[in-house]
């Protein structure tokens, strides 16, 4: 959603961030005034965005902001859940392996999703040598030559 708001337009994303304020509602300034049809913008793609199944969510949100945070809410939890899902997630990390059967596309596949997951609950030292050291711990027990391989290229780092 963030990549496709920025593609309209970098200041929809902003209003969506930072919210969108009117110091003094019976003086709108100009600025005000083009960030309340922004806000507007936003909001409306928001909600385009959303199933039928979900718009209730967001359906007395005044702003892309609120509607914004209701989602957060909605689909990634208070705190108190991204803690539990963050705890639930670093166990999956832990034991983290190829599959029988798996090839290394799906095996990425899935630790990229454990990845973006991690990263959506605010863990931000998950990077691309993050999953690289993942990748290639989970592939150490069941194809130890493959590693040595991928290691001795001259393009692992």
């Amino acid at each position: 959603m963030k990549s496709h708001i920025n593609s309209a337009s970098i200041e929809l994303w902003r209003i969506i961030e930072d919210g969108y304020k009117v110091a003094d509602p019976s003086n709108v300034t100009r600025r005000e005034f083009a960030e309340k049809q922004l806000n507007a913008s936003a909001l409306h793609m928001i909600e385009l965005s959303l199933s039928e199944n979900d718009k209730h969510y967001v359906l007395n949100a005044t702003t892309a902001k609120e509607a914004w945070n209701c989602l957060e809410v909605a689909f990634l939890g208070n705190e108190s859940m991204k803690r539990n899902r963050y705890d639930s997630l670093s166990n999956d990390a832990e034991g983290f392996y190829m599959f029988d059967n798996e090839n290394h596309e799906d095996m990425y596949g899935r630790l990229k999703t454990l990845a973006k997951a991690f990263f959506d609950v605010g863990a931000t030292y998950v990077d691309d040598a993050y999953v690289k050291r993942k990748y290639v711990n989970a592939l150490l027990p069941s194809e130890p030559i493959e590693v040595k391989a991928i290691q001795g290229r001259h393009n692992y780092n």
